[in-house]
């Protein structure tokens, strides 16, 4: 028996991380100057942009929520790399999700979980900061969404890194640090690194909190653009559109493989 469609919300930062996935919805209808409708498959999707930040992020999250009654959250983008293992072009499904410019600024900076400083008597010193992405959907759910993204990374379309065809590589389970701040130096992408982040950007913390907060599933893929470091501002302008192309196939692909009840 075919599952019942589902209305998914899709949310990207930047004009140039939309451009490929439009060309993948049919029925495209513009609901307002930045929200389109659309079917993927057997799905309803409604795309939006939010712009940069954490604030932009989490207002367009709760707007999908709130007004358009979707199923599901997705944010597809680009991020920069703090795993070693990422090369530029590679595609990253985040497992957990921490805002690494929330804590408390003493001597030194304290990351704390969103809501809680136990510095001044607030919140617990224990709460863990990482958001669990896998909450609400069901196992049977990702489940299939993995195995339906690792099939669909076969097919992702080479780049060209330092005029060299690269293949890039779909990786599960990346922690995802978020913060108000394009992160190219060093020294933070260290610190970032100690945290267990394994890419950064600046909006999929603060949706995943949104999320969290309306018990709605959520997912964050990302293409790597940069390193993070020094080189980023030029990495970024150079990869940008090229990246995030295989996230727009993947997603299309993920959101066209949802077949069971997610949560």
């Amino acid at each position: 028996m075919k599952e019942a469609a589902l209305t998914i919300g899709i949310i990207s930062a930047l004009p140039q991380e939309q451009v490929s996935l439009l060309t993948k919805i049919e029925d495209r209808k513009q609901l307002t100057p930045t929200v389109i409708k659309g079917r993927i498959g057997n799905h309803t999707v409604i795309v939006t942009l939010s712009g940069m930040g954490k604030v932009n992020a989490s207002s367009t999250a709760q707007m999908l929520i709130s007004q358009y009654n979707i199923d599901a959250i997705l944010f597809s983008g680009v991020a920069g790399g703090l795993n070693p293992d990422y090369k530029v072009g590679d595609v990253v499904i985040a497992s957990k999700a921490f805002q690494h410019d929330f804590g408390y600024a003493g001597e030194s900076f304290v990351m704390r979980a969103v809501g809680h400083l136990p510095e001044i008597g607030l919140g617990s010193e224990s709460a863990d900061p990482n958001i669990d992405l896998s909450q609400f959907w069901t196992k049977k759910a990702l489940d299939n969404i993995k195995q339906h993204a690792s099939i669909c990374s076969e097919s992702f379309s080479a780049v060209e890194v330092n005029n060299q065809h690269y293949h890039p590589k779909l990786f599960l389970n990346g922690t995802d640090a978020t913060g108000d701040v394009f992160v190219a130096n060093g020294e933070l992408k260290s610190k970032l690194q100690e945290l267990g982040g394994d890419l950064v950007e600046m909006e999929g913390g603060a949706v995943a909190q949104v999320a969290l907060n309306n018990k709605v599933p959520c997912m964050i893929i990302r293409a790597i653009s940069d390193a993070a470091d020094q080189q980023a501002e030029i990495n970024f302008q150079t990869f940008f559109e090229q990246v995030a192309s295989n996230n727009a196939t993947l997603v299309a692909e993920l959101v066209n493989s949802i077949n069971y009840p997610i949560k």
